[in-house]
């Protein structure tokens, strides 16, 4: 009986067991399914988020691809409208370029008719500067021109130029700025009486009458040097220069040397080489501006005035603009054409050193025309010997 009850509860607890077994192995599948199931809702939950992100970006996208294709045809339009506007452009350059070639064809054509009107004028001018000759005032065939530099109030330079025709001979005759007359230095005549009584003067002392003049200032000697040599001149500098109290423009002093021999001497160079005096003296400077208008006529002879004659009148007009003158603008071409090849006589200056000459009347001249003095205002002045200035004629004319 104990032996069947212990078999019978022994079959019941495996029955029991079994039962336990399987309610386990269902909480465990129950367990595991509904672990996968919400795995599965999280993944689904961030899948669908996920294609709501795809599917916003993909918007984007798309609206971007719209801005692009929007941006495209306006680039598109705008392309057209730069093609368009590039073919009308080139078929104005194409105008352009035919009106240009017309006008250079023109433009050929004016200046051949030019050249040959300014060949035409130039052999034309020459033909008449050959045949006419200047008219001289005088029956003795020389015409005399008063060369007058100012330094302010003051003629710095007093020039007598004699243009000799039947000798072929230019004289330079210099008359010092400190030379006395009529109770005054000759360089402030022009100044207080003007151009007439200057000429007046130079008569009175040389014997010459000064038919024509020409008057010019530092600062217009700088402009029309620079018109006529924009190269420089070629001047042969006698001898070592140094002054040490050179005036400058703010009435101050400067220091000016120049070396011995062949120099290439700018305007600004020249006027210090034809104004400087005080490391020498007035006559040295005096010799020093006729070495200059040497130089400066052998440098005019090299250029050719005559080939386009228009650009000669308008730099002979440029130059009368600048200076005071009653030498007209083909007058000055005229004497220069018939005297640029006469023999130029320099170095001659009315000081006091000795002179010998011929005079008139056959008799040689042997003394001095001028010796040195004071004026009542104790200035240096120089006054003819004897008082009176007919030796100083006789020189001139031997000259």
């Amino acid at each position: 009986m104990s032996m069947v009850f212990f078999k019978q509860n022994k079959n019941l607890l495996g029955i029991k067991i079994s039962l336990y077994a399987v309610l386990v192995a269902l909480i465990a599948i129950t367990t595991a399914f509904i672990l996968v199931e919400s795995r599965h809702f999280k993944l689904e939950v961030q899948a669908h988020k996920d294609i709501d992100t795809l599917y916003l970006q993909i918007g984007l996208l798309t609206q971007e691809k719209d801005d692009i294709i929007t941006r495209f045809i306006e680039t598109q339009s705008h392309l057209k409208t730069i093609y368009t506007s590039l073919s009308e452009l080139s078929k104005d350059l194409n105008k352009v370029n035919i009106q240009r070639e017309t006008l250079e064809e023109a433009l050929k054509g004016a200046q051949s008719k030019l050249a040959e009107q300014n060949k035409s004028i130039s052999t034309l001018m020459q033909e008449n500067l050959k045949s006419v000759k200047p008219v001289m005032p005088k029956s003795d065939g020389i015409m005399d021109i008063l060369i007058v530099g100012l330094n302010g109030s003051l003629s710095d330079t007093i020039m007598l130029v004699r243009l000799i025709e039947d000798q072929k001979k230019v004289v330079l005759i210099s008359i010092p700025r400190d030379l006395y007359y009529e109770s005054r230095k000759i360089n402030e005549i022009y100044t207080y009486k003007g151009i007439d009584k200057l000429k007046e003067a130079v008569f009175n002392i040389t014997g010459i009458v000064p038919e024509k003049y020409l008057i010019v200032n530092l600062q217009s000697f700088l402009k029309v040097y620079d018109i006529l040599f924009p190269n420089g001149v070629k001047v042969t500098v006698e001898e070592d220069i140094y002054d040490n109290a050179y005036p400058t423009w703010n009435k101050g002093y400067s220091i000016f040397s120049l070396k011995k021999g062949e120099q290439v001497l700018n305007a600004d160079t020249t006027l210090k080489y034809i104004r400087t005096r005080h490391g020498d003296s007035d006559f040295k400077r005096s010799a020093r501006q006729q070495n200059f208008i040497k130089s400066a006529i052998n440098e005019l002879k090299s250029q050719d005035f005559f080939t386009h004659i228009d650009q000669t009148i308008e730099m002979v007009s440029n130059i009368n603009n600048l200076i005071t003158t009653n030498i007209g603008v083909f007058e000055g071409l005229q004497y220069f054409n018939d005297y640029k090849n006469f023999n130029l006589s320099i170095n001659n200056v009315l000081d006091n050193q000795e002179k010998e000459f011929i005079k008139t009347d056959g008799e040689t001249f042997k003394g001095r025309l001028f010796t040195s003095s004071m004026n009542v205002k104790g200035q240096y002045v120089l006054i003819p010997v004897n008082g009176e200035f007919s030796s100083v004629w006789e020189y001139v004319l031997s000259l």
